[in-house]
């Protein structure tokens, strides 16, 4: 199946499972009326979510910590995410959360965020 056929397919199933889920019937008997296999509704079902569980995007906030240690929102996430592409980042891992922090980060604002991390 090429990229297009399962693009197509998928939106297909899309359009199937939103029919469904208006139609305020049991899965059995709206399959029943359209011709669908109830197997292949309970994989599309499944298969959707867990498409769109896996596929959320985190946002990201870009914040400054600056000498007197306040905190302040430099950039939105979609600004992030195109300046991102043109500085080199450092991944820092804290107690469960991911920050992304642009190499040119003084060590003193790299402790102040650390710092920050380990807080929430």
């Amino acid at each position: 199946m090429t990229r297009e056929e399962r693009a197509s397919n998928l939106q297909v199933w899309k359009l199937r499972i939103s029919g469904f889920n208006e139609s305020g019937l049991t899965q059995e008997k709206w399959c029943e009326e359209n011709g669908i296999k109830l197997s292949a509704l309970r994989y599309w079902i499944k298969k959707l979510r867990y498409d769109e569980m896996t596929n959320n995007t985190p946002e990201w906030l870009r914040v400054n910590v600056t000498a007197d240690n306040s905190i302040s929102m430099l950039e939105t996430p979609s600004e992030i995410q195109t300046s991102h592409q043109h500085l080199g980042c450092i991944s820092i891992r804290c107690e469960g959360l991911t920050l992304d922090v642009p190499m040119d980060v003084s060590p003193m604002q790299l402790a102040n965020i650390v710092r920050v991390m380990r807080q929430s």
